[in-house]
């Protein structure tokens, strides 16, 4: 057997025990691709956003890590956009929104009154 032959045999057997050990972790993103996949294309909002077998559904991120509807927690190695610079949720970003919110509110509140 070659060395070609044999590196691709040994990257599908890593692949697949990773795929089998991946799908007993993440009963919960499976069920949310099943579901969103009858909205979405491939399940999510983005082409980028899909691995197989399917992909992860984040339920909350800080900083450069994020945890799946499952409770896994990653290192989120494919950050975005701001993420980039501040993490996700960062608190002083958060801390601004929130008080926008509020100031808003008051304004609102008062309009209503």
């Amino acid at each position: 057997m070659g060395w070609r032959k044999m590196r691709s045999t040994s990257g599908k057997i890593m692949s697949n025990i990773f795929e089998k050990q991946f799908r007993a972790r993440t009963p919960r993103s499976l069920a949310m691709f099943e579901r969103a996949s009858q909205y979405l294309p491939g399940g999510v909002a983005g082409n980028g956003k899909f691995l197989p077998p399917y992909p992860i559904y984040v339920k909350q991120a800080q900083g450069g890590e994020f945890i799946d509807m499952d409770g896994n927690s990653y290192i989120d190695l494919l950050m975005g956009g701001g993420v980039h610079i501040l993490g996700h949720s960062p608190e002083v970003v958060m801390s601004a929104v929130e008080a926008q919110l509020r100031s808003t509110l008051e304004v609102a509140e008062m309009v209503m009154s």
